[in-house]
């Protein structure tokens, strides 16, 4: 079951749709997110997020411009098994997706987001099933039977380099648990700064390349 709860909701469900409360933030400051352009613009992170084997769950607030074509990578690891999760949008078509890749091709796809501002993204395996939700509503599911994910280089923004991959839009919120613990838990509510820090207590920080601060 997703992090997101309609319960979590405070003051304004557009602008503040995930449970800050709960994690102690000022719900003030919960406008506050990074903005990337899709050119060279992207997040580092100290080391691997998600287990190379094992259940988790992550969660990830973003908001892409409709009409903003490609594929919108919010998150990725791994140079080899690597997986990746996208919101996917095209301007010669009528929808976009949310998508989650893998490097085996078996791919999930969502439901479409063209237009719709925030949405969260959530991806989600248990046991060999791995379940993708928008906004906690499930939108598709797959057994990806002992697939391994590589536990090398985790970016925020693109595909590990991947010039055509790259967001273009902005992320508000990551989140990733296991079990009822949490992997690296990354707010994106510092305002400036070159740096995006894990609350968790894991010390998963990320290092900011080129993607700006901005106040919604």
């Amino acid at each position: 079951m997703p992090i997101y709860r309609a319960s979590d909701r405070i003051v304004d469900p557009q602008k503040y749709p995930w449970g800050y409360a709960s994690l102690g933030i000022d719900s003030a400051s919960s406008n506050i997110r990074l903005s990337f352009n899709g050119s060279s613009d992207y997040i580092r992170v100290g080391g691997p997020v998600l287990p190379e084997y094992g259940d988790f769950l992550i969660e990830i607030l973003v908001n892409v411009p409709a009409g903003a074509s490609e594929y919108h990578t919010c998150f990725a690891q791994g140079t080899s098994n690597s997986i990746w999760i996208s919101a996917h949008t095209s301007a010669g078509e009528a929808t976009g997706h949310t998508r989650v890749f893998f490097a085996t091709g078996d791919n999930l796809g969502g439901s479409d987001i063209r237009g719709s501002g925030d949405i969260i993204i959530g991806v989600e395996r248990i046991n060999d099933t791995m379940n993708l939700y928008e906004n906690g509503v499930l939108k598709d599911s797959k057994t990806n039977s002992g697939y391994q994910i590589g536990q090398t280089v985790v970016h925020f923004g693109d595909w590990l380099g991947s010039t055509h991959r790259r967001m273009i839009g902005q992320i508000a919120y990551i989140s990733a648990k296991q079990g009822n613990n949490f992997i690296g838990l990354w707010p994106m509510k510092e305002a400036s700064g070159n740096y995006v820090y894990d609350v968790s207590g894991n010390g998963l920080h990320g290092i900011i390349y080129g993607a700006t601060w901005v106040e919604i």
